[in-house]
């Protein structure tokens, strides 16, 4: 099956990489360095819902979910998970390539128009890139993720809670001091490039972007 997949993929110009053991999956899944994610469910040593999980906490990366299951409540729990689309088994190879070019377009329609521009902050959603004063920043994947979030609303301010619900999940169980681990990371490497305090802490209220 990975064979027909991977065939198909590439005689249709789609450069592919491929894994057939799920915890090396998980390991790719996860990185954010693919346009679209084609995840069969059943996998050796961890399947493929739980790696649409991950990978799903981590970016926005489109999921297509190849999986046996025809019943209704399975392809709601894949969709539930994360998969942006869903291919029962037995399919035509085409229709697989239609969908993966579906899934690839809607990728590079958001590169070609998500640049977001506060103050001296420049965030780059397609390529992930973020600039201060034309300094590119090195962050982290939630590092980025809460600039993002915050450029998105600037001057609005935002609880731990919410950043976590909106850059975790709100099913994600942990501590909100997480998000400010994580923030403090970011003031830190902000400063380094800019005298001007771009994430100002509301004290007893959360953390807004632009001074």
């Amino acid at each position: 099956m990975a064979g027909v997949v991977r065939f198909a993929l590439e005689a249709s110009d789609f450069e592919v990489t491929h894994t057939a053991d799920g915890r090396v999956g998980l390991e790719m899944a996860v990185e954010d360095r693919y346009d679209v994610i084609v995840l069969d469910w059943g996998l050796p040593e961890v399947d493929g819902l739980s790696i649409c999980r991950e990978a799903r906490a981590q970016h926005d990366t489109p999921i297509l979910m190849l999986t046996a299951r025809q019943e209704l409540v399975d392809k709601v729990t894949g969709l539930e998970s994360g998969a942006d689309d869903y291919l029962s088994k037995p399919f035509e190879p085409m229709e697989l390539v239609a969908r993966v070019r579906a899934l690839h377009r809607r990728v590079r329609r958001s590169r070609e128009s998500s640049v977001l521009e506060v103050g001296g902050l420049t965030l780059d959603l397609g390529s992930r890139q973020a600039f201060c004063q034309g300094t590119q920043l090195a962050l982290t994947t939630k590092e980025f993720d809460l600039l993002a979030v915050m450029a998105g609303r600037p001057q609005q301010v935002f609880s731990r809670r919410q950043l976590m619900d909106l850059c975790w999940g709100e099913n994600w169980i942990g501590d909100e001091k997480t998000v400010e681990v994580h923030l403090r990371r970011v003031r830190q490497k902000l400063k380094k490039v800019s005298p001007h305090e771009h994430l100002v802490a509301v004290r007893g209220v959360g953390y807004r972007l632009g001074g």
